[in-house]
Parts: C-alpha cells; structure tokens; sequence
C-alpha cells in the first residue's frame, strides 16, 4: 500500500476547506489503495494562522515519508506550493489532481472509475 501526502487547500473558508479536505482524503482511502497522510486536517483545527510555520514544517517532515503527494481540491494554495517544492526536492512524486473529481482521479492513475 502506498503512502500518500493529501494536499488540499486550506485558506479562506478555514473550516468550509477542512471539512472539504476531510472528505477527500476518506474517499480517497476507500477508493484507492493508499494509506492517506493529512496531518494537517487535525492540526488546523486546534491552532491558529500564528502556527502555519510550524505545520508547514510538520507536512513536510511528514512528506518525506510518503511515497507520493497528491494534490485535491479546487486550486493550489501558497501552503501547498511549499510542499510540492519540498517533495520534488526530496524526490517525490507529486499528482496535481486539482479540479479534477474522484473518477478523473481513477483514470489519471489507471484505475476504472
């Protein structure tokens, strides 16, 4: 089973954007064979803007124990450009499956939707 990062967008609508992330990362897991890393659903939820750093810092030690990153949502935030510099960096596979769905997602990876 592969280890994957699960970017999503988490400015503006804070909690809108985690709730949305939530969700991906669960149809995710039930879709695909991957153990999904989201570290920072949770994380978002107790600490404010003041400890972005320290998240960031947090995903990134997280990514580099993942074998992929893929990207969800409806755009790529500024957070989430500084993890996908930090993969490529690390040599990870990044998918940027931004404004796709869940069944564009499957044949992106060769899986029937």
């Amino acid at each position: 089973m592969k280890v994957v990062y699960v970017a999503h967008a988490l400015s503006g609508d804070r909690e809108g954007n985690r709730e949305k992330a939530a969700k991906w990362v669960a149809n995710l897991a039930m879709r695909f064979d991957i153990a999904p890393i989201a570290d920072w659903i949770i994380l978002s939820g107790q600490w404010d803007e003041g400890a972005r750093a320290l998240g960031l810092s947090i995903d990134c030690a997280l990514i580099e124990k993942c074998n992929e990153v893929w990207l969800v949502g409806e755009s790529i935030s500024k957070g989430m450009l500084v993890e996908v510099v930090h993969a490529t960096k690390q040599g990870i596979l990044v998918h940027d499956f931004t404004g796709m769905s869940i069944h564009e997602i499957a044949r992106e990876v060769g899986e029937p939707s």
